[in-house]
C-alpha cells in the first residue's frame, strides 16, 4: 500500500497554530533527566536567568501556622527550648515582679498587713497563642539580556493570632482584683467606717500621749508605763489609716485601681492586722464608747479577676497599661516589597535557549544578585500584645549568590547564600527592663532608634527528575540574624510617681535569632511538553510542606504549606523556535 502524507493545507494550519503559541517560552535551564528535555525548575531559588524579552509571573500562597517557639533564654529558661508562643503572658503569678501596676501598692499593703513580704498578685493566667500567616507573594521577573534579569516581588500578607485566655483557672489564685470602691459608693462608705474608727483610736491615743506627760491620772497609767510602745502604736495606726485610703478608698476619686481579693490570704492578713491594732488600742485606751472594739468594721475586698476584668485592666489607661485587650486579632496588609536583579556570571549548561543539557558528566552555573527591600509592611503594634505584623517594616539591602550543580541524567542541586544589611529607622516601642516582660505600661511607649541585626541565609536544594513533567525537591535552609540595636534615653515618671530614665538598649537582649528549616515538595511542569509541541502553555505548579526544625531567639516553630504557580511569556523580541509538529504519516 503506498504511503500517504497529510495534505499541505492541513500541515500549514497546524504550523500556524504552533506559531500562535510561540510567544510563550519556557525557562532556559534543562534538567538532565531524559536527554534533551526541559528542566523543571521548581519552587526553590537557583542560578537561572531568563532570556531576553521573557517575562515570568509567579504566585505562591504560603500557609504557615505556629503555636510554639524556640526560646531566647529569657526568664530563666534555656535558649532554644521549645515553648508555647503565649508563655510570656502565661504566668503562675501575675504579681508585682511581672506586673508593674501593682508595685506602687507595695508599701501601702505592707502597712495594712504589718508584713514586709506581701504576696500581691492578680492570680494565674493561662494564655495560648495560635498564630497563622498566609503570605501570597506576587512576582514579576524579566530577562533584560541573556545574562541580566530584573524582578519585583509584592507580598500580600494576612496574619491571625487566635488567643485563648483564662484568668485564675482554679478560681483561688489571685490576691488582688479590681477595686469595687471605684464604682460602688457602698464599698467606699464601708471603707470610710474602718478609717473613721481607726482614726478615732489614733487621735485619742495621740491626745493622751501629749496630755499624760507627768500626769498620774488613771487613764494615763498604761500609757506612761510604756510610752515607747504607745507612740509606736499611734504611728502604726496612722499609717494604716492612710493606707486604707490609698488602697481601698473612702471617698470618690480616692483609692487604688486594685484591692485585696475578698477571702484571700492577703485580705485575711489585713483583717488580722486591724484586729491586732484594735486590741492594742484597747490596752492603752480601754473599751470604746458604744461598741465592743475600737475597730470592728472591715474594708470591702475585690472580686477575683475574671476575663472582663483583665481586658479592662489592659485597655483602660487609668490602670497604667493603655493597650488593646488581649484577644484574637487579624491583620491584612502588603508585606515588604522587593526590587532586585540577577546576573549570570558563568553558564556551563550552554548559552542559547532552550539550553539542552548533555546528560553525561557534571555541569555548573553561577549567578549573583541583589535586592532592595522596602519596608512597606505593617508592624507589630506596641499597643497590641497579640498582633502579628506583616513584615519588619524597615528597609534592607540584600546580596545573593546562586550556584547550580548538575550530575548525570536526573539529579541537580542549587546552593544559595544571602546576606542582608538592615537599615536603621525609628519606631514606637515599649521599653521593658527585662526581655519578654509582659504588659509593659503606657509610659514605657517611646519613639526609639531601631537597627535590626544583619542576617545570613544559606540554602541547599537537591532535586531529582522523576519524569519530564514531575520533579521532587527539598530545601534545607539556615537563617542567622545578629542582635538588634535600640537607642534612646527617655526621662519619664513611672506609675509610682518616681522620676526614672528608660534606656532603649534594654530591648537588645535576646534578639539574636537562628532557625533551621526543611521543606520538601513536588513540581509538575509542562515545559518539556511545550517544547515538543504537546502543550500550549509552559508553566510550573508546585506543592511544598515545611517545618522549622531548630532555632533560638523566639523564632516561631512554624509548619508551612505552599502552592506555587509560575507562567512564562515573551513580551518583546522574536519568539524562541521549537520543533514543529511532525507531519502525520498515513500508511
Amino acid at each position: 500500500m503506498p504511503q500517504l502524507t497529510v495534505p499541505t493545507q492541513q500541515l500549514k494550519r497546524r504550523c500556524a497554530r504552533a506559531g500562535a503559541a510561540a510567544w510563550i517560552v519556557p525557562a532556559l535551564a534543562l534538567l538532565p533527566g531524559v536527554a534533551g528535555a526541559q528542566r523543571a525548575l521548581g519552587p526553590s531559588d537557583d542560578a537561572t536567568v531568563l532570556p531576553r524579552g521573557v517575562l515570568r509571573i509567579g504566585l505562591q500562597p504560603t500557609f504557615g501556622r505556629a503555636n510554639e517557639r524556640f526560646g531566647n533564654g529569657g526568664n530563666g529558661r534555656s535558649e532554644g527550648t521549645v515553648e508555647r508562643l503565649g508563655v510570656d503572658y502565661d504566668l503562675d503569678s501575675l504579681g508585682a515582679a511581672r506586673f508593674e501596676p501593682l508595685r506602687p501598692l507595695t508599701s501601702a499593703l505592707q502597712a495594712l498587713t504589718g508584713k514586709t513580704d506581701v504576696a500581691s498578685s492578680l492570680g494565674r493566667l493561662r494564655v495560648d497563642f495560635d498564630a497563622s500567616r498566609v503570605t501570597t507573594p506576587i512576582s514579576l521577573e524579566y530577562g533584560v539580556t541573556r545574562r541580566i534579569m530584573l524582578g519585583v516581588m509584592v507580598p500580600y500578607v494576612k496574619t491571625r493570632n487566635e488567643v485563648s485566655l483564662i484568668p485564675n483557672p482554679g478560681r483561688n489564685e489571685g490576691t488582688m482584683g479590681v477595686n469595687p470602691a471605684l464604682a460602688h459608693e457602698g464599698a467606699r462608705a464601708q471603707n470610710l467606717a474602718v478609717s473613721t474608727q481607726l482614726g478615732e483610736a489614733v487621735s485619742r491615743l495621740q491626745g493622751l500621749l501629749a496630755s499624760c506627760t507627768g500626769s498620774a491620772a488613771p487613764e494615763c497609767a498604761a500609757i506612761n508605763a510604756d510610752r515607747a510602745r504607745a507612740t509606736q502604736l499611734a504611728g502604726s495606726g496612722a499609717m494604716v489609716v492612710s493606707a486604707i485610703g490609698r488602697v481601698y478608698g473612702t471617698r470618690a476619686g480616692e483609692g487604688a485601681r486594685f484591692a485585696p481579693v475578698e477571702g484571700s490570704a492577703l485580705q485575711n492578713d489585713v483583717f488580722a492586722r486591724l484586729a491586732s491594732l484594735s486590741t492594742a488600742f484597747a490596752g492603752f485606751l480601754g473599751a470604746p464608747s458604744g461598741r465592743a472594739n475600737w475597730v470592728d468594721a472591715r474594708p470591702i475586698g475585690a472580686p477575683l479577676m475574671g476575663l472582663a476584668d483583665l481586658n479592662a485592666i489592659v485597655s483602660d489607661s487609668a490602670f497604667g497599661i493603655g493597650a488593646v485587650p488581649l484577644e484574637t486579632v487579624e491583620r491584612s496588609h502588603i508585606g515588604d516589597v522587593e526590587v532586585g536583579a540577577k546576573i549570570l556570571l558563568y553558564d556551563g549548561l550552554g548559552a542559547r535557549p532552550p539550553q539542552r543539557v548533555d546528560s553525561r558528566g557534571f555541569k555548573f552555573r553561577l549567578a549573583v544578585g541583589g535586592v532592595y527591600r522596602r519596608g512597606t509592611a505593617q508592624l507589630d503594634s506596641p499597643d497590641d500584645f497579640a498582633d502579628i505584623g506583616t513584615g519588619d517594616g524597615q528597609d534592607d539591602i540584600e546580596g545573593r549568590v546562586f550556584a547550580d550543580l548538575l550530575f548525570g541524567r536526573r539529579f541537580w542541586a542549587s546552593i544559595v547564600a544571602r546576606y542582608g544589611v538592615q537599615q536603621a529607622d525609628e519606631q514606637y516601642l515599649r521599653i521593658t527592663d527585662t526581655p519578654n516582660a509582659p504588659f509593659a505600661p503606657l509610659y514605657r511607649r517611646q519613639y526609639v532608634g531601631r537597627d535590626l541585626g544583619d542576617y545570613f541565609v544559606g540554602e541547599f536544594s537537591p532535586r531529582i527528575g522523576i519524569t519530564d513533567a514531575l520533579m521532587a525537591s527539598a530545601t534545607y535552609s539556615y537563617y542567622r540574624k545578629g542582635e538588634d540595636s535600640y537607642t534612646g534615653s527617655f526621662p519619664v515618671t513611672n506609675l509610682a510617681g518616681e522620676s526614672v530614665t528608660l534606656d532603649a538598649s534594654a530591648l537588645d537582649a535576646g534578639t539574636a535569632r537562628t532557625e533551621q528549616r526543611l521543606v520538601a515538595g513536588f513540581t509538575y511542569s509542562t515545559m518539556a511538553a511545550w517544547y515538543r509541541g504537546r502543550s500550549t502553555l509552559p508553566l510550573e505548579v508546585s506543592y511544598m510542606v515545611g517545618q522549622s526544625m531548630r532555632g533560638t531567639g523566639n523564632a516561631p516553630k512554624t509548619f508551612t504549606q505552599a502552592i506555587g504557580l509560575r507562567v512564562y511569556a515573551r513580551l518583546f523580541g522574536s519568539a524562541e523556535s521549537r520543533p514543529l509538529p511532525r507531519p502525520r504519516v498515513v500508511r
